[in-house]
């Protein structure tokens, strides 16, 4: 047990886990809170990629003013009233319909449906598409907590790795104090109920569980078996083995740059001979398992004894099984919960032990012994001192600005109240017109995901063997937005490719560029400084516009929105119902939109610690607000797709070499470009 955390430890000096002596100490919950590198050395290039990070708050969120009571109308001192949002999209834009009852019967999967969000017939843009959109910015501009975040472990195989985090899996799956051995051990999954458990496998004299059968490299035929073994197959067999013994191997690696040959030793068991029957020369029984995808150089799989029904079963915590099943990057073939459907008697499987820092048994486990290790680490506070998003903005206790005006969900339920701001679809300005383009195939979109440490953890330097990656004391990079483009390039029109890859393909209708929407957002009980938050957000600086829908990557979901207020004068509202023939609605708008548009600026600025400020005088020049902006302006992203090599394209396995390997690290959003 602990195995794990000591691998872990033992390298802390390696990737580089100290706080720098030169930061001021700082409450335990600030003390993690880093600035991520401002750019990227020209020797090393930096990366690509369609989105980029609006930093985290360095200091607690601002705290949001009184609830006002929900069973009144507050005329004084609280605004009631309506913004009219009239939207034009600047490219296409999509968002996709939902399937029908009947669809849903008949088996019919969303990708296959092309259909623009159009219910009861009518075109529209969902109030809730708008309001996730306006309550992220919200949640930015206001000092207020990191919301809607999963808190999820994350996986990660670094045997080919050309960071630090090789150095990482390697010290948790290798004891190298005794000759390289493995730290690994081998059992059998098995679902018991609804819990899974893993027994494990018999020891041989030598206290030896896992072996290493060879096969022929180039025909992939196992030795003494006669055949070769599918991808990710297992099967009983009866096999002679020797004792575990050190074996010379041979690697790649990069240094400076250059691709140097290394040789290092390993120590395990090898199989000489495998059979399906046994004999005098084959007498143990055990279970050969293949590994993955066949490169040129395998030419080892795995065996392992049979279950040992005498030993306790281990049982592996909900929280590891749950985060197994969200690992996007985990081939299906290799999914050892997938395989226990067909062979629920148990499938082998390889794991390892460890306790997390809060004291809880963990196990790691995968399908070979070279598996995807879990990280010590979740995405938020789900392990403490071990969290990659910092305490205050994530305290439950604690209510912010974006939570008082569009409400919040806590976890204690006395805690839970309704928002006061009420979005309506953005329906159609000309309902006559077609707004629709032909139904299309836009360009996979094959999104780095979180387990790309260098882009969505804050980096303090872009040496790729210091990296920080999710067992390092860091944070996450802060709310991730898509860069504006021109809108022009998101069809995939190779006919091979999809005819290759075709159940990777979608189909879309999506609405035209210049198609015009109105939409409405209803508000009450506001105060002035809510309802600046929200017009902040709405009235942005010029040049600068929204991104909604899907296919963001790609281009799509540019949209400029302007907006119009009004606010209600709710006294005389009720001294009189009509006004001639239609309803008395009084407005006292006395006040611009500007206005609360500075009134709020001003007073975050007086809310947060000076050294976020910087000396900023206007909100939108503080150093976060600045990213925000850069990441807004249509004219600054389209112009980044149009250099040299596309600075906002996502990078790619061919280009003309695999991009991802190198672990470039991405620039804030004001650098990229600049190099």
């Amino acid at each position: 047990m602990g195995s794990l955390q000591e691998g872990l430890q033992n390298i802390a000096p390696k990737l580089g886990m100290e706080i720098s002596s030169n930061i001021k100490e700082e409450p335990k919950n600030m003390k993690k809170v880093k600035r991520h590198l401002w750019n990227v050395l020209p020797t090393r290039k930096e990366a690509n990629a369609p989105y980029n990070f609006i930093p985290l708050n360095k200091s607690p969120a601002v705290s949001a003013e009184p609830l006002p009571e929900n069973d009144k109308y507050h005329d004084d001192d609280r605004l009631t009233g309506y913004i009219d949002c009239n939207l034009e999209t600047l490219t296409p834009i999509y968002i996709r319909g939902c399937l029908t009852e009947a669809e849903v019967k008949d088996g019919k999967e969303a990708k296959d449906k092309s259909d623009f969000f159009s219910p009861n017939g009518g075109i529209r843009i969902p109030g809730s598409s708008l309001r996730g959109m306006i309550r992220t910015l919200v949640e930015i501009v206001s000092w207020s907590k990191f919301g809607f975040f999963e808190d999820r472990g994350l996986y990660y195989r670094g045997l080919a790795d050309k960071s630090n985090l090789r150095d990482a899996y390697q010290d948790c799956m290798i004891n190298k104090n005794d000759c390289c051995y493995p730290r690994i051990e081998a059992g059998f999954l098995k679902k018991e109920g609804h819990n899974y458990k893993i027994i494990p496998s018999k020891k041989d004299s030598t206290g030896c569980q896992i072996y290493r059968p060879l096969f022929d490299k180039y025909t992939k035929i196992v030795n003494g078996l006669g055949r070769r073994l599918n991808e990710f197959e297992f099967e009983a067999v009866y096999f002679q083995q020797i004792p575990p013994s050190l074996n010379l191997h041979k690697r790649d690696e990069y240094r400076k740059g250059q691709k140097v040959a290394v040789t290092y030793k390993l120590k395990y068991a090898k199989v000489t001979s495998v059979k399906d029957k046994a004999d005098s020369s084959h007498p143990t029984r055990g279970f050969l398992v293949s590994s993955g995808l066949f490169g040129d150089k395998k030419h080892m799989h795995w065996l392992i004894n049979e279950p040992n029904t005498s030993v306790n079963k281990i049982p592996i915590h909900e929280y590891d099984i749950e985060n197994y099943k969200k690992d996007e990057d985990r081939t299906d073939k290799a999914d050892l919960l997938e395989m226990l459907k067909k062979q629920p008697d148990g499938v082998p499987c390889f794991f390892i032990q460890w306790k997390d820092t809060r004291g809880r048994d963990r196990v790691s486990f995968g399908h070979t012994g070279m598996f995807r290790l879990a990280y010590e680490k979740s995405i938020g506070e789900h392990v403490p001192d071990g969290e990659h998003v910092p305490d205050f903005l994530q305290d439950e206790d604690k209510t912010d600005l974006a939570e008082t005006i569009f409400g919040k969900a806590a976890k204690k339920g006395a805690d839970s109240f309704a928002g006061r701001v009420f979005f309506e679809d953005a329906i159609l300005l000309n309902p006559k017109e077609n707004p629709l383009m032909e139904e299309a195939i836009p360009k996979i979109l094959s999104t780095p995901k979180p387990t790309t440490f260098q882009h969505y953890l804050v980096q303090d330097t872009d040496n790729i063997s210091r990296l920080n990656h999710y067992n390092s004391e860091t944070t996450i990079r802060g709310n991730k937005l898509y860069w504006h483009k021109a809108g022009t390039n998101w069809e995939e029109k190779d006919k091979a490719k999809i005819e290759k890859y075709k159940t990777q393909y979608t189909k879309i209708q999506p609405v035209k560029p210049e198609t015009k929407f109105k939409s409405r957002i209803r508000f009450e009980n506001l105060s002035e400084i809510e309802l600046g938050a929200l017009l902040f957000v709405l009235k942005l600086p010029e040049g600068c516009d929204h991104k909604i829908g899907m296919g963001k990557p790609l281009g799509l979901g540019s949209v400029k929105i302007t907006p119009t207020l009004v606010i209600s004068d709710r006294k005389e509202r009720y001294r009189s119902l009509f006004c001639g023939n239609s309803w008395a609605l009084p407005e006292k708008n006395d006040k611009t939109i500007q206005y609360y548009v500075s009134n709020f600026g001003d007073y975050i600025l007086g809310k947060i610690n000076p050294e976020e400020k910087e000396g900023a005088t206007l909100l939108w020049d503080t150093y976060r607000l600045r990213q925000l902006k850069v990441m807004l302006d249509v004219e600054k992203g389209k112009a980044l797709e149009k250099q040299d090599e596309n600075k906002i394209r996502y990078m790619e396995i061919e280009h003309p070499h695999n991009e991802f390997r190198d672990r470039k690290v991405l620039p804030i959003p004001e650098e990229v470009g600049r190099g």
